[in-house]
């Protein structure tokens, strides 16, 4: 599952950070309200839902957190990103404008000064 993180929410930082534009934003009351409400299944669903409407509107950049690198040491991110046809078709894709952030650096320590700072050394090279 992917989840398109925006300006506001946990790791949108990201976009402050680099001085990047969202193609998408957040409404934090309205989704807070509805989060509590929902079971996890839906919160899934609409997470997906999002997900895909983000995509839709044609990023210029992904950045990857892999959650699942982070927590288990375990990663199939690559194999589900490259099966997902909405983001094989996405301008970042195609541009291979695609960066995987530091899962540890980034899910663990949630931007720490050390992994800011690596990050943007890293995203340097590529600009």
């Amino acid at each position: 599952m992917f989840i398109a993180h925006l300006p506001g929410d946990r790791f949108g930082m990201v976009y402050d950070l680099l001085g990047i534009p969202s193609v998408g934003k957040i409404n934090k009351q309205t989704d807070s309200k509805a989060n509590k409400k929902q079971t996890k299944a839906q919160k899934a669903k609409h997470a997906a839902t999002l997900t895909k409407a983000y995509i839709e509107k044609k990023p210029d950049w992904l950045f990857i957190l892999d959650r699942g690198l982070a927590t288990a040491g375990q990663s199939n991110i690559k194999q589900a990103l490259t099966s997902s046809p909405y983001i094989k078709n996405s301008n970042a894709w195609q541009k291979n404008h695609v960066y995987y952030l530091n899962p540890t650096q980034w899910y663990v320590v949630t931007g720490g000064y050390t992994s800011v700072l690596n990050t943007v050394n890293d995203l340097n090279t590529l600009w």
